[in-house]
């Protein structure tokens, strides 16, 4: 009896927490986003379970991207369509490599590479080299020279060329 009533604590505690990480991202979430909260609450209630996601759970790692999006220099509107598209490929590169950790470890991969940092998009088959990302954001924004870039313009490259190599694996 007594091991029963500790499991039924536990349940309780852990039930508790859930709903207490659902508040805080569901509070991140529309302050992240903003007037683009509904765009994205629509995205989150088609693709979460399709993904493997627990509505709140994207509802976190959506803020975090259009967070660091946001940091890069998009407006709310801007981050919102990065987001989802940047969890519209993990979700996709998840699926094709059956990658460990699913979807969340994409994302973060892809996270990581819009900063800079592209060498965990290896582990999903997604080679992106900086000459390729420089390439593709000088014929996107028509500037002549790689120093004229803003970080979001060289994030937005990474991403469309993780999107070009994913649609050929």
């Amino acid at each position: 009896i007594a091991v029963a009533a500790l499991k039924i604590v536990q349940f309780g505690r852990d039930a508790l927490k859930a709903a207490v990480d659902a508040e805080e991202a569901a509070s991140a979430f529309s302050t992240t986003f903003g007037p683009a909260v509904s765009r994205v609450s629509r995205f989150v209630d088609e693709f979460a379970n399709k993904a493997g996601f627990a509505e709140y759970q994207l509802q976190q790692l959506l803020a975090v991207t259009g967070n660091v999006v946001q940091g890069l220099g998009a407006t709310e509107s801007a981050s919102a369509a990065t987001a989802i598209s940047m969890a519209r490929l993990a979700g996709d590169v998840a699926s094709f490599s059956n990658a460990q950790g699913g979807a969340e470890a994409v994302m973060r991969a892809l996270m990581s590479a819009i900063n800079g940092e592209r060498e965990a998009l290896k582990t999903y088959g997604l080679a992106v080299s900086e000459a390729e990302v420089l390439e593709r954001a000088l014929t996107d924004t028509h500037k002549v020279h790689a120093e004229e870039l803003t970080r979001l313009e060289k994030a937005n490259a990474t991403i469309a060329v993780a999107y070009e190599k994913a649609g050929k694996a």
